[in-house]
């Protein structure tokens, strides 16, 4: 999950698994004269805010339980004039059972690395193996039966090394559906709907800078012509055993996980979201 994020991611991400949705944060625009149908003004917001992540927060071992639903709150503010200053979104998405989850590889900044074994290629292994919550529950010596518990918010699936049926499903995947119907925002006092049609994952180094989350692009209901994208950088978090450093602290998850570092007996509950590094950009 954001995988079920955004967060994720936005996911809003963005399940989100995951980090996902925003509504009512644009609201200039030009209602139009009588008889003339209004169109969205072009503007763009410098957004802030934060993420405050399902259940327990992001950690090594994520969230397994037999919750069907997990819901991320989003919260976006912004001080440019003609953009809301705050709103706030509760995402709820499905959650992924634990028996169709499995770990494959997280590939960032050039590294490559894989669950259990570091650098040197493995896998993918299934979650009912490697996540203790996961784990078939022993009914007598040398039976069991399989868990009902649903799993999310590991760091692994954060990153996107999450598979669902042998198939890799990013954090972003979730925030995409998340969003299939589209999500409102007021234009000058017109309501107008964003229509997501692609989600990506943002890796350090690109343009969330030392950050990462996702960017959420889209055209606008019933404006020909007009489009958005939103991007949301994520810098600081809190939470056990954190640091005040998304990426850092994720990253040492990430590093356990794979078998090479300690367990930094984190959970990251919320994380800030990046306003010198996150918008939204209306287009017309």
């Amino acid at each position: 999950m954001i995988r079920k994020m955004l967060v994720a991611s936005a996911a809003a991400v963005l399940p989100i698994t995951g980090l996902a949705g925003v509504a009512l944060v644009a609201s200039s625009g030009s209602a139009g004269a009588a008889g003339v149908k209004p169109t969205p003004t072009p503007v763009t917001c410098a957004i802030g805010g934060s993420i405050g992540f399902s259940g327990n927060g992001i950690s090594v071992d994520g969230d397994a339980n037999t919750s069907k639903t997990a819901t991320t709150n989003v919260t976006m503010t912004s001080s440019t004039t003609g953009c809301a200053a705050s709103t706030t979104v509760a995402i709820t998405q499905k959650s992924t059972k634990c028996t169709a989850i499995s770990f494959g590889s997280v590939s960032a900044a050039g590294l490559t690395i894989y669950p259990e074994t570091g650098t040197t290629a493995s896998g993918p292994y299934n979650a009912t193996d490697v996540i203790p919550g996961c784990a078939p529950t022993v009914i007598k010596p040398g039976k069991t039966k399989a868990t009902k518990n649903y799993l999310g918010n590991t760091a692994w699936g954060f990153a996107g090394g999450e598979l669902v049926n042998g198939v890799s499903t990013p954090s972003t995947a979730g925030i995409l559906a998340a969003l299939k119907k589209g999500t409102p925002f007021n234009d000058n006092g017109t309501t107008w709907t964003l229509l997501p049609t692609a989600v990506n994952q943002e890796l350090p180094g690109g343009i969330c800078g030392a950050g990462a989350g996702f960017s959420i692009t889209g055209g606008i209901k019933k404006a020909t012509g007009a489009a958005f994208n939103l991007t949301l950088c994520l810098s600081g978090d809190t939470g056990t055993n954190t640091t005040n450093a998304f990426v850092t602290d994720l990253t040492a998850q990430l590093l356990n996980f794979s078998g090479v570092a300690p367990d930094p007996g984190s959970a990251i509950t919320s994380a800030t979201i990046d306003s010198t590094a996150s918008s939204l950009v209306i287009t017309g």
